[in-house]
């Protein structure tokens, strides 16, 4: 099979930041990342984004990331199951 992902963020984060719609626009959003490695910390942004990520929340936890785009801490990853 295959697990595909996609960006999600709350609704008042889009509210006061807007949607990204590309790419370029995405890198200019706060990020919330999760590190399932040390060794490779912020390896999914650097996949799909030029230059550097603005990572506004880091955590090695789904559960803290899911509620840090809760809170509005910004755009994140994730499965969709």
């Amino acid at each position: 099979g295959e697990l595909s992902f996609g960006l999600f963020a709350s609704r008042g984060y889009c509210e006061e930041n807007g949607e990204p719609t590309s790419l370029a626009e995405l890198a200019s959003h706060s990020l919330v990342d999760v590190v399932l490695s040390q060794a490779a910390p912020d390896q999914a942004w650097h996949q799909v984004l030029d230059g550097e990520p603005r990572i506004a929340f880091s955590t090695n936890s789904t559960i803290a990331q899911f509620a840090a785009v809760r809170a509005g801490y910004g755009v994140t990853m994730l499965p969709r199951y």
